[in-house]
């Protein structure tokens, strides 16, 4: 630590063209950064090795088990919700992925729901 706040002193004089003895009153201040920063990077590491890596992710697209799908809110969202859709809509098209996690004992969460366009798109430019 002492080193790193050492060395950010000498980048800072160097920078101003000024000694770096005038940088030394602020060093308590730089280390005390530095390990704030190093602690949030260690809680971030920590997070992840916890929350993500150990999951399998997998990208995935609402379901097509059949030609034509019913929109179920709890696999999908609705890309325009505010046009109307409701459950059991007629599913027109993949818009965008969704995000799954798998725990090692299988239990399966989405992270992020699918989108999709329905029949809602339809009634909505029928409006007009």
């Amino acid at each position: 630590m002492q080193r790193t706040t050492s060395e950010i002193q000498e980048f800072m004089a160097w920078a101003y063209g000024v000694p770096a003895a005038l940088f030394e009153a602020i060093g308590q201040n730089i280390a005390k950064e530095l390990m704030a920063i190093f602690r949030d990077a260690h809680e971030l590491s920590t997070v992840l090795k916890r929350d993500i890596l150990s999951v399998q992710m997998s990208v995935i697209l609402a379901s097509r088990r059949e030609r034509e799908f019913p929109f179920n809110p709890h696999d999908a969202e609705s890309v325009w919700p505010e046009m109307g859709v409701k459950p059991g809509d007629k599913v027109l098209g993949n818009y965008s992925l969704g995000l799954v996690k798998r725990t090692k004992t299988g239990e399966m969460t989405f992270t992020a729901l699918p989108k999709v366009f329905t029949a809602a798109l339809i009634r909505q430019v029928e409006k007009k």
